[in-house]
């Protein structure tokens, strides 16, 4: 990442952290994780997450609960042999078989933002084994769905298009002591 997207991205998050907590963006404290997370130090008990692709910048914030986010371009081409095998679960790899050929990128891509979203909420990004966890639909509105993911109980999961051009993704945690 570009020093002045880093320095963008933490600052953009900042001042999500202070509209969301009512004070000034001076006295968010963020922090980085072990792997690069970004965390809120002060104030206390909020969360952020951070993603980015060509041209967008995303951010999250929850108070009470881990978040994470992710965003990638809707045409990003993830139907390459082998990958949707180590992405997917058993259950998404049948799902994906039973749609059109023409759709199963996009399908790709959005379960990819989702998978990428909970991997960042939970602190381990890429080493979180993708094909081990399972993502269903659980409603389809107009631009956004929320889904289930039977191996993260009272965690909440939502992903949609932003302008056409990209899929976003959000995980949040259960409340925090849950």
């Amino acid at each position: 990442m570009s020093r002045a997207r880093l320095f963008g991205s933490r600052l953009l998050l900042r001042h999500a952290v202070a509209a969301a907590g009512g004070t000034d963006p001076a006295n968010v404290m963020l922090e980085r994780g072990a792997r690069g997370r970004p965390g809120v130090r002060e104030p206390a008990g909020f969360d952020g997450g951070i993603s980015h692709t060509a041209g967008l910048l995303l951010v999250g914030v929850a108070r009470g609960r881990r978040i994470g986010v992710d965003v990638e371009e809707c045409d990003r081409s993830l139907l390459t042999p082998g990958l949707a095998e180590k992405v997917c679960h058993p259950q998404e790899l049948a799902a994906l078989r039973l749609l059109p050929y023409a759709d199963r990128n996009r399908m790709l891509v959005r379960l990819w933002t989702l998978k990428e979203a909970y991997a960042k909420a939970l602190g381990i990004g890429l080493g979180l084994d993708f094909s081990g966890v399972s993502f269903q639909p659980r409603s389809v509105g107009r631009g956004t769905s929320l889904w289930r993911c039977p191996a993260a109980p009272g965690w909440h999961f939502q992903s949609g298009t932003v302008g056409g051009h990209f899929v976003v993704a959000c995980a949040v945690g259960p409340r925090s002591g849950s």
